[in-house]
């Protein structure tokens, strides 16, 4: 058995992914004490949704510019700086007295994470290659779920052994901790390289380009990140609505993401045998009928139906990703912040109309219309919109 060591590329991917996971550690505060902060602070589920999309309007302005520039240096500089901004604002986020700061706290932690992701993602391909990319995108995805997954129990765990006061200082440790490992094994990501598309001085430009190779993937992505996002913002609400209190909205949210951390990586598994746009259709096209009656029933029966919707629907990342990649190979970190930036940031500006339409139709029948949207352009799809895709 050939022996690992830290110059070997499965090495340094092996210690991006624990980056994600050390940044995705902090992804669900927000939706932990978000229920908290709408009765603590008087808001409308209107303010709330405006204040669960702050981080997508951060992945829209700043993904792209930001995987742009990562594909023009080869150092490691996103991927050390993200996570400290990514903790710093979750950590603040439930001590934050009113609505302006709430605001802002969740503006730091959109901004971390649109900073760590694309880098990221892209060093993953430059790091690895493109064989078995699909394969190593899930395991950079899977960390980056299991971080997600314990981030409500860390959450509830900090705010109520720490409180609000100290939260900030120890949720800093394990990042820096990270941060000296990086700059140790992993300071340069990828060797100059005379692709086409790195030669593009026009961001602009650049950014056009690559969102044109890949705009039938981003497409799907879209469409899947809207619902994923729709859930993520009502959910909380939900439980809350039905009496759950904080460790109930922690409990439910811990399972749902141990599902949805495990079936990236049995897609990637299956990408190597199958071709991944076809099994992301299949996911996609599934996962509502497992939603809709999620949200029409509830206990145990409701769960393993939000679990294997969720899934099915988080299974599709790395394909997606992988699928980007290979259409735009110069640009790796671009093309992965369109997918993952653009989309889930629009998808997450939806979260304001979503808590309109709550206001106004109520969660149980706003969740099971946001259900619906991935299969609203797939009839388009099936048609071979996305398939076959080729270089």
């Amino acid at each position: 058995m050939k022996k690992i060591t830290s110059k070997d590329p499965l090495f340094k991917i092996a210690l991006v992914s624990l980056g994600h996971f050390i940044n995705d550690s902090h992804g669900n505060f927000l939706s932990v004490f978000l229920p908290s902060i709408v009765g603590r602070l008087g808001l409308s589920l209107t303010q709330a949704g405006f204040l669960s999309s702050i981080p997508g309007i951060m992945h829209v302005l700043a993904q792209p510019v930001l995987g742009y520039f990562s594909d023009r240096t080869s150092r490691s500089y996103m991927i050390i700086i993200g996570p400290f901004v990514t903790a710093l604002g979750a950590s603040l986020l439930p001590g934050a007295a009113n609505y302006p700061l709430a605001l802002m706290f969740v503006g730091l932690w959109g901004l971390g994470s649109a900073t760590f992701h694309p880098q990221a993602n892209g060093a993953i391909g430059y790091l690895g290659g493109t064989e078995g990319l699909a394969f190593n995108l899930s395991l950079f995805s899977l960390a980056g779920m299991l971080g997600f997954t314990i981030s409500p129990v860390y959450a509830i765990t900090l705010y109520k052994g720490l409180g609000t006061v100290l939260m900030p200082v120890v949720t800093i440790i394990p990042v820096c901790i990270m941060a000296l490992l990086f700059y140790r094994f992993v300071p340069v990501i990828r060797d100059p390289e005379n692709h086409p598309d790195s030669r593009e001085k026009n961001m602009i430009k650049a950014i056009h380009s690559v969102l044109r190779k890949i705009s039938r993937v981003w497409a799907l992505s879209y469409a899947r990140d809207v619902t994923l996002q729709g859930f993520k913002f009502l959910l909380p609400l939900l439980i809350a609505s039905r009496g759950g209190g904080i460790e109930k909205i922690g409990s439910i949210l811990f399972a749902i993401t141990l599902s949805s951390a495990v079936m990236p990586l049995a897609a990637g598994r299956l990408s190597l045998d199958m071709d991944k746009t076809k099994l992301t259709l299949i996911c996609i096209g599934a996962a509502p009928f497992f939603l809709i009656p999620a949200v029409m029933t509830r206990g145990f029966v409701s769960l393993l139906l939000l679990m294997a919707g969720n899934g099915l629907l988080e299974a599709t990342n790395p394909l997606t990703i992988a699928c980007a990649q290979d259409l735009a190979p110069g640009s790796r970190s671009m093309a992965s912040s369109l997918i993952m930036g653009l989309c889930w940031g629009l998808g997450g500006l939806t979260v304001v109309l979503i808590g309109f339409a709550a206001d106004i139709f109520g969660i149980t029948h706003t969740m099971i219309g946001v259900s619906l949207l991935p299969l609203i352009p797939f009839p388009y799809y099936l048609k071979g919109a996305i398939t076959p895709l080729k270089k």
